[in-house]
């Protein structure tokens, strides 16, 4: 009868043949290297350092030397810089790549991860070398198409999560018709002529700078009876064909299905994106395209693939291994603007497409991935979710993943996030995890900046219930806590589209340091932990906030929103010190919380706290400007001409302002909007405040900064401050 370990040797050759074939000493990692499965190591040498130890035996010394020739010889990538810089080989970590092995230029660049792997088929792996996923060249191959189809099947068949509710029947007014092959035109068709029983997918995609076809008034009767395959883009073709490829009917597309000409249609059918990116059976993303002309099934520009034979020199045999390599994708934070993944990643207009998706699937630059209420995936099987060696089982370098949790708290989606949420757990996600990372993305037109948000507001709205207030992208129920938003670095307003009490009211545009600009950024809230909250705030008196449209309230707003507050107010100084000038040197990087960044703004002159200097994170640059109010300043007499610390004017859309080389001051005034209790201390959060230049009687919003408090209490830290009524425009 077989022995226990005839079995188990017998298991080992049907598996990898090779092994028993060419039964030799098994490698050993040296101390340069100090390769483990087990141990967390990072070993960073120079090549000539590996060159040296691959040639005294070290088969994985060696593997690092030719993967290191291979990737310059066939790829072009010299990871050492000319020989100039290092090689890191990493592994062995479990919280970190899930184990995986792979090499950089340098211990601390992570920039370009190359994975050193054995391949499952491989017929005599390198011992303690991890197994893993070939990518596919093309996101047009078959493995793909295969890929998407096993994705979408299981979660039909499988997911509890994802169909306990019958499919919806609601249809968008309009979708395309693809036909049944390759052979029927596409044609635009009303719900009513859809079939019951049909369901239908969305399309996620970048316009791009180059016109992509339109339905418009006049060519609405044409495309009805049918379009043109020639005249649509590469992406509207690839969508079509995959479409089909799903064995479904019906796509739609946002610029083939609302009239675009006719703006009474287009807010109709805007006010429905949630219901068509929600009841969509699939959100299919162009991820990859940054226009039309581009597609998404295609080639992988920047994928590269190869594979190395290591030898072992201690064999009998003249053993060698195959070691293949890939590039080692990033897979966390995608719930900020991902520009990793492709354009698609960073447009305003598809964060709530991909958030509202019951099923999302992604085409990006390097990969597919997949996203539902019951599962996060993707094409190089990150978290080793599709293999027979599924972590905690049989694999012996995962015990657990804290990648897949990591991917499963960073998902987009919000619907499965909001049921059963109660309203404090509401206002959560809507400030941490739609207006933050909807901040960071971009958008062509500023006036679009809460219609591209319009369908998750009002998602929400549903939840909160109709007594709730929306307020150009704040909730009245969580106003005050909804005011600690501030900007790591100040941004371009824009263009008075929306009140200055908003986050909405600055754009894309960051200013890096005085008379330089770029594209990026966005909004943080302070005390970002859901269980901080205030101990004491100031009080809403009045708060007013007019749709500009009745047909989507939850879109642009009325000129002339306001919200009243009562509480702490005081006269300060605002101090902008560019680096390095005096006024830095002196006192400016000496405040409370002062940056290491090219300027620093800071407060001063406040009441009971004259001599102190608070760093201040301003919302937009500043600028002083002369206003006159109405019966002084303390209203009693003449009129009085003041000069106010205001929002920068500056508004020239890819132009940086001219570079600002001296100190200055500007009045302003600073209100306490809450104090909040860590631990044993206290902390305070103050809006700072500049009069209205269209309204000397009100206030814009400047920037904010907190005070730690230390032990005292707020009647002790602001006794001076007097209580006052302000109102915000």
């Amino acid at each position: 009868m077989p022995t226990p370990t005839r079995f188990s040797r017998l298991g080992e050759f049907v598996r990898h043949p090779g092994r028993l074939l060419h039964r030799d000493r098994e490698p050993e990692a040296c101390d340069l290297c100090e390769f483990s499965p087990n141990v967390q190591f990072s070993s960073n040498h120079p090549l000539e350092a590996w060159i040296e130890s691959a040639n005294k035996g070290c088969v994985y010394c060696q593997m690092v030397v030719l993967v290191t020739q291979a990737l310059k010889d066939k790829h072009g990538i010299d990871i050492t810089d000319g020989g100039k810089g290092t090689i890191c080989l990493n592994g062995g970590e479990q919280s970190r790549e899930a184990a995986r092995c792979f090499i950089t230029a340098s211990k601390d660049n992570h920039t370009k991860m190359i994975l050193l792997y054995n391949a499952f088929d491989t017929s005599l792996p390198l011992k303690d070398l991890p197994f893993d996923c070939h990518v596919s060249p093309s996101a047009d191959s078959k493995a793909c198409m295969d890929l998407v189809a096993q994705w979408l099947n299981q979660c039909n068949d499988n997911h509890e999560a994802c169909n306990n509710k019958p499919p919806s029947s609601w249809m968008p007014t309009r979708l395309i018709d693809v036909g049944n092959g390759d052979g029927d035109m596409p044609k635009l068709v009303l719900r009513e002529e859809v079939p019951k029983g049909h369901q239908f997918v969305a399309l996620s995609h970048c316009w791009g700078k180059t016109q992509i076809i339109r339905t418009l008034t006049d060519n609405f009767a044409s495309h009805r009876e049918g379009i043109d395959p020639s005249a649509l883009s590469k992406t509207f073709l690839h969508a079509i064909r995959l479409t089909r490829a799903l064995k479904h009917r019906y796509i739609w597309i946002d610029s083939l299905c609302i009239i675009q000409d006719d703006k009474l249609d287009w807010e109709r059918e805007g006010a429905k994106m949630a219901q068509v990116y929600g009841d969509a059976a699939l959100v299919l993303a162009a991820t990859s395209a940054g226009g039309g002309e581009e597609g998404f099934l295609v080639p992988r520009k920047t994928y590269f693939q190869g594979q190395v034979q290591v030898s072992n020199p201690t064999s009998k045999h003249k053993t060698s291994y195959t070691v293949n390599y890939r590039p080692l994708f990033r897979h966390a934070h995608r719930s900020a603007a991902n520009t990793a993944d492709g354009p698609l990643g960073s447009r305003a207009w598809c964060f709530q497409e991909r958030a509202l998706a019951k099923r999302f699937v992604s085409f990006g630059i390097d990969e597919l991935t997949w996203e539902c209420r019951s599962l996060n995936d993707c094409e190089c099987d990150h978290v080793w979710l599709r293999r027979e060696n599924a972590p905690g089982k049989h694999h012996p370098f995962l015990v657990e993943n804290p990648d897949m949790d990591w991917m499963q708290l960073n998902k987009l989606a919000i619907n499965a996030k909001l049921e059963n949420a109660s309203p404090r757990d509401l206002y959560f996600e809507w400030r941490q995890n739609v207006v933050h990372p909807y901040s960071h993305r971009e958008i062509t037109f500023d006036s679009d900046k809460l219609v591209a948000l319009s369908a998750i507001a009002s998602t929400f709205h549903d939840k909160l219930g109709a007594e709730e207030k929306y307020l150009a992208g704040l909730w009245r129920g969580d106003l005050i806590r909804g005011l600690a938003w501030s900007c790591v670095v100040p941004r371009m307003v824009t263009k008075n589209y929306f009140p200055s009490w908003s986050w909405a009211s600055l754009n894309g545009t960051a200013f890096t340091s005085p008379g330089a600009s770029v594209r990026g950024g966005g909004v943080t809230f302070t005390m970002a932990l859901k269980h901080f909250n205030f101990e004491n705030t100031c009080t809403v008196v009045d708060a007013q906030c007019v749709p500009a449209s009745t047909i989507n309230p939850h879109g642009s707003v009325e000129k002339g929103s306001y919200i009243t507050l009562k509480g702490k107010l005081t006269p300060a100084v605002i101090e902008f010190h560019p680096r390095d000038s005096e006024g830095w040197k002196n006192v400016g990087s000496k405040a409370i919380g002062a940056s290491e960044g090219s300027w620093e703004y800071c407060v001063k002159g406040m009441a009971g706290m004259v001599k102190t200097r608070y760093s201040l994170r301003p919302d937009t640059l500043l600028e002083g400007g002369q206003v006159t109010v109405a019966g002084g300043v303390d209203g009693g007499g003449l009129n009085e001409t003041i000069t106010t610390a205001t929002r920068s004017s500056w508004t020239q859309e890819g132009v940086a302002p001219p570079g600002r080389t001296e100190s200055a001051e500007y009045p302003a005034w600073c209100f306490l909007l809450g104090t909040y209790k860590s631990m044993e201390t206290r902390g305070s959060i103050i809006l700072v405040l500049g009069r209205s230049l269209a309204d000397a009687d009100k206030f814009e919003r400047l920037g904010l900064f907190e005070i730690d408090l230390g032990y005292k209490d707020e009647a002790t830290a602001f006794g001076e401050w007097e209580e006052s009524v302000v109102t915000l425009v």
